[in-house]
């Protein structure tokens, strides 16, 4: 199987992961409105999941622009 194809499928679970992030984002904020001791780690834990999503996208965004330009037979751009 291709590279771009693997990351063509890979855009879905992707996708399912950032809910699930924002899922805990939502439930972080009610425990937060209840006072709870769980409040802190639950905003920790949506915390750490989002700044891994963060650099996971850019690096997934990152691979597609290198299979496009190998299939166009350029090098891709460079800040």
């Amino acid at each position: 199987m291709e590279l771009h194809k693997v990351l063509f499928e890979m855009e879905d679970p992707m996708n399912r992961l950032r809910d699930g992030i924002c899922a805990l984002w939502v439930m972080s904020l009610a425990v937060d409105r209840e006072d709870s001791d769980l409040s802190s780690g639950f905003h920790a834990l949506w915390d750490y999941l989002d700044q891994m999503y963060d650099r996971l996208h850019t690096q997934f965004y990152a691979c597609i622009e290198l299979c496009q330009a190998e299939h166009k037979g350029s090098a891709p751009a460079q800040d």
